[in-house]
């Protein structure tokens, strides 16, 4: 159906005008009614050609001539506008520019002003309030070697899990650098873990997985596996200074660090949501809640698991001095560090001053354990042969 058609039907209902009126009213109709009569004016006496549906205009539509039934029914079509403009002007209704995503914002806005204008709404604030605290507090638990307290809802078989899917994909990208078990490197760093693992108070299958990588790194995910990359060599060059190294990262195990980490992402994800309620998006929020509970706790993380593995190299007969050493050297092959308070982890400069508070208690702790050593293992007198 042609589109003048459909047209002269939609208004023949909407203003109650025959469709044969609204046909003959129609720009192309006029314009060759006025271009026929013979007391056209010399404005109405053009060419066909240049009076097409396509490119008729509204100036030369109102200079047209107009048949007594078209100018009327113009004139009531001209009022409706106005008077619908008119109305909605009367009733607020402007028009407004909104950028991309702020109907969202409105939206929660607006939730949140229906659950204010309740008459249980402090009740019901008050019943999450108290749920959510009573669910942190029953949750709550305290780190074995450092004393502190923290949230955990994460058991140690559901992290060993986790870790699983972690190991199988580092193992996969780095299958052609792993350095055989039978390598000088990977007795020297396996003894050391003999001595370590002892004292950690964890009993697991251990497994090493030495990587020939520059990177400085090492790690141990939950459920014993270890790995370290040759690059960390350059930094801890003694035995010393590579327990620091392994004790550091054998206390992520020990305090169950994988675990609190994403026990504190659910709260930071809730935490997120609820910020969505008073107009700030998910992007946002998450940065700031990342900002002020993750960065900090993972710093904490961090300081805890130096002074464990401190304690826990002093513990199995090297010399705590050994991870003064190691961070000094850190500092120095450091290039570029960002601002703590944007970093997982402290500065060099911070770490190396508390390990010199600590420092005390592993050395009484490495003196201990050096007489209990010769206490248990006499040392038998040497035969020449």
């Amino acid at each position: 159906m042609p589109s003048t058609m459909l047209a002269g039907r939609l208004a023949a209902r909407l203003f109650g005008t025959s469709s044969a009126l609204l046909r003959s009213c129609t720009p192309q109709r006029v314009l060759t009614d006025a271009l026929t009569r013979s007391d056209a004016t010399p404005t109405t006496r053009l060419s066909r050609r240049r009076f097409s549906l396509a490119n008729t205009s509204r100036t030369t539509w109102a200079r047209t001539p107009l048949q007594p039934q078209c100018r009327q029914l113009w004139s009531r079509q001209q009022r409706g506008r106005r008077s619908a403009g008119q109305q909605q002007q009367s009733r607020g209704y402007r028009y407004r520019y909104q950028r991309f995503g702020s109907g969202e914002k409105w939206y929660h806005e607006g939730m949140l002003r229906r659950w204010a204008s309740r008459p249980t709404f402090y009740m019901e604030i008050g019943g999450v309030g108290v749920a959510v605290g009573g669910f942190y507090v029953y949750n709550l638990e305290e780190v074995g070697v450092s004393g502190r307290r923290r949230f955990n809802i994460v058991s140690p078989e559901m992290e060993k899990e986790i870790a699983s899917g972690a190991f199988d994909e580092l193992r996969q990208q780095y299958k052609n650098q792993i350095v055989t078990s039978h390598h000088p490197v990977v007795w020297k760093i396996q003894r050391i873990l003999d001595r370590l693992i002892p004292v950690s108070g964890v009993e697991q299958d251990w497994e090493l997985t030495v990587v020939n990588s520059p990177e400085a790194n090492a790690m141990v995910l939950p459920g014993g596996k270890v790995f370290v990359f040759t690059g960390i060599l350059n930094v801890a060059d003694t035995e010393d200074r590579m327990a620091a190294v392994l004790g550091h990262e054998i206390a992520h195990n020990v305090a169950h660090h994988t675990a609190e980490n994403l026990s504190r992402s659910v709260f930071i994800m809730l935490g997120a949501f609820s910020l969505l309620f008073v107009g700030v998006d998910l992007l946002h929020s998450r940065w700031l809640l990342q900002l002020v509970v993750g960065l900090p706790g993972s710093r904490r993380q961090e300081s805890e698991a130096d002074y464990i593995g401190l304690m826990m190299m002093a513990r199995a007969r090297y010399r705590p001095t050994g991870a003064l050493e190691m961070w000094q050297r850190m500092q120095q092959l450091q290039k570029y560090s960002p601002p703590q308070f944007i970093s997982t982890h402290p500065s060099s400069h911070n770490r190396e001053e508390k390990i010199r508070e600590w420092l005390p208690e592993a050395e009484q702790k490495y003196q201990e354990a050096v007489e209990e050593y010769k206490a248990n293992h006499l040392s038998l007198p040497r035969i020449t042969w």
